[in-house]
């Protein structure tokens, strides 16, 4: 490579339109002035946003003149999941007790291209932790053993690999209550 060879990026949000257009390289055109294409420079000029997708192009040029743009390519920020909707009462197993047991049951959360490693419930503020080992895929949970006519606060959130997502808000929800009986 020559002594002035420079790379060009533009970077486009799809939702917003163009946020950046840039060089680095070893003419110091934006970047550290090592030579080192590799040194980052490319992600320290625009301001991007965690869990985003954005379009990249990038082309070369050098003292006898610049390149072709490449083709776009596509790419998502790493995040933590977004914050789960709140959960909703799930009445999916048929025959369980509504005066003793509550289901709930909640929507996956966008975890930006990442999987999901695990779920924290927090019933009445106490945590529940729920990982890959325990089936994470599934999105329900009974809480059950509970006294009838009784209301309880219910919350979850999700993690991956880059952290955890804020938690759902609360939800109230109650076991049925039941007349009371004399033996």
């Amino acid at each position: 490579r020559g002594e002035n060879e420079s790379c060009m990026y533009h970077c486009f949000d799809p939702d917003t339109g163009d946020i950046g257009s840039g060089a680095f390289g070893s003419d110091d055109v934006g970047g550290t002035g090592s030579g080192d294409f590799g040194s980052g420079a490319l992600f320290a000029r625009p301001t991007l946003e965690p869990g985003k997708k954005y379009t990249l192009r990038l082309r070369a040029s050098n003292n006898l003149g610049a390149g072709l743009w490449s083709q776009p390519g596509s790419f998502q920020t790493a995040a933590a999941p977004d914050q789960p909707q709140p959960l909703r009462r799930d009445n999916a197993i048929n025959g369980l007790d509504e005066a003793t047991s509550i289901q709930v049951a909640w929507d996956p959360s966008d975890a930006h291209g990442f999987a999901i490693l695990a779920y924290e419930l927090n019933i009445d503020g106490g945590i529940i932790h729920l990982d890959e080992r325990a089936g994470v895929g599934a999105t329900t949970y009974v809480l059950a053993g509970q006294v009838p006519g009784t209301t309880h606060i219910f919350a979850v959130r999700a993690a991956n690999d880059y952290g955890w997502s804020a938690w759902s808000a609360p939800v109230n929800l109650s076991t049925a209550a039941t007349a009371p009986t004399m033996n």
